[in-house]
C-alpha cells in the first residue's frame, strides 16, 4: 500500500473520531463528566499521539488515527480537535 492510500485511511480515521466526538463527548461534557486528554510518544515508532479519557471511567474513549513526528505537530493537531468539540452543534437524543 502506498504512502497517500496510508495517509488517506488515517485521515479518515480521524474525520470518524472526529464525528464521534461531536456526537457523544459534547453532550456529556454538558453534564459536566469531563474529560482528560492525554499525549505521549509511542515507545515503538517514537511518534506523538493523544488519547481522549473518560473522566468517570478512565476508559479511552478517543485516540489519535495517526502519529506526529513532533510534539508540535501533535499540539497543532490538538487545537484542531479542540477547536471542532468547541464549535460542535450538540443533539439531543433523549426522548
Amino acid at each position: 500500500m502506498s504512502f497517500g492510500k496510508i495517509k488517506s485511511v488515517f485521515n479518515a480515521l480521524e474525520d470518524i473520531v472526529l464525528g464521534y466526538i461531536d456526537d457523544y463527548i459534547k453532550p456529556y461534557q454538558s453534564k459536566s463528566l469531563g474529560a482528560t486528554l492525554e499525549i505521549y510518544r509511542d515507545e515503538v515508532t517514537r511518534e506523538w499521539r493523544w488519547k481522549l479519557r473518560s473522566a468517570r471511567l478512565h476508559v479511552c474513549i478517543a485516540q489519535s488515527g495517526e502519529g506526529y513526528h513532533s510534539r508540535e505537530d501533535l499540539e497543532k493537531a490538538l487545537e484542531k480537535v479542540k477547536g471542532s468539540i468547541n464549535a460542535a452543534k450538540i443533539r439531543d437524543l433523549g426522548n
